[in-house]
């Protein structure tokens, strides 16, 4: 059994939650045993209907068999780490920056972007995995993938900004681009933890999506800030426009600016209307280039490598 620890929140985001949706996918194809464990939040109940809320403890352990733990978190979890090993578990973390991540077997960091080698793993015996190959997408952007429009007919602004959206960057953005004419329409995806106000638009406005890979397909450049969707983005040929929710992005948006396709713009409270302004424009201007080089980045099979690797333990 695949026993998933994860949290997810308006202020931590969900973005655990989807990449574990797509794991959970595959496991279902191949009829294969999961459990998840999650935090107590409403948003959790409706992604994951089936999730505990109780800790993992003694009693788990002793009586499952064949278990391998798979945390996805932004939180320190030595604890339950510790407790898995006691039973001789084996431990996958992904996506793990505090130091439990030297107390697993395996460290995954499903991105091209993060450079995990900057990290200190004095110690570590287990291995690590990281870059396009373990970029997990799910099934849905891979179905989409295969049935995209024409790219003359992909002329739509699309602003997402996740599943929370913290900052409240959608009304900003949106409120920005209002009041200017451009030449393509814009279209605004809300997310299921979203508690702003959404201001008045000629845009078109989608809420409580259960797959929003369609409407990525329709158009030619999205804003968004970093995250999983911006790889989404990627399998979909979509040039994305990426906005900071916190200053210790940076690190990654100068990972990202050297892909083509990718348009970091900084964080989000020094970022001005001419920047973005000028950089949809340059999209537009050179649609067809960035969208075939965003499409070379990954292939969409990452989601299948980890499962691999989780079931090989």
């Amino acid at each position: 059994m695949i026993a998933f620890l994860i949290t997810g929140s308006k202020k931590e985001g969900l973005g655990h939650i989807f990449r574990t949706l797509s794991l959970i996918q595959i496991l279902k194809e191949k009829n294969l045993p999961y459990t998840c464990f999650t935090n107590q939040d409403p948003v959790l109940s409706s992604l994951i209907p089936s999730h505990n809320i109780t800790e993992l403890t003694d009693h788990f352990f002793e009586t499952q068999k064949a278990i391998t733990l798979v945390i996805d978190t932004r939180h320190d979890m030595t604890a339950i780490i510790l407790l898995a090993k006691k039973h001789t578990v084996p431990v996958v973390q992904i996506d793990c920056l505090n130091n439990s991540r030297l107390l697993a077997d395996i460290n995954i960091y499903p991105n091209p972007h993060f450079p995990y080698k900057t990290l200190d793993w004095t110690g570590y015996s287990g291995r690590c995995f990281s870059g396009a190959d373990y970029t997990p997408i799910h099934t849905k952007f891979l179905h989409t993938k295969n049935h995209l429009p024409q790219l003359s007919e992909r002329h739509r602004i699309l602003i997402s900004f996740g599943g929370s959206d913290p900052n409240h960057l959608t009304p900003k953005i949106l409120g920005w681009l209002e009041s200017e004419n451009l030449p393509w329409p814009i279209d605004i995806i809300i997310g299921p933890a979203f508690t702003g106000n959404i201001p008045k638009t000629t845009g078109t406005i989608y809420q409580n999506c259960q797959n929003i890979s369609p409407i990525m397909a329709k158009a030619g450049i999205l804003i968004t800030s970093l995250g999983t969707t911006i790889y989404e983005a990627a399998i979909l040929k979509l040039p994305t426009i990426i906005i900071s929710n916190f200053k210790e992005d940076a690190r990654d948006e100068t990972s990202l600016s050297k892909f083509e396709g990718f348009f970091p713009l900084g964080y989000y409270q020094t970022m001005t209307k001419i920047q973005l302004l000028t950089c949809i424009k340059k999209c537009i201007e050179n649609h067809a280039r960035n969208s075939q080089q965003i499409g070379t980045l990954i292939d969409g099979k990452g989601t299948r490598r980890i499962i691999d690797l989780i079931c090989q333990l």
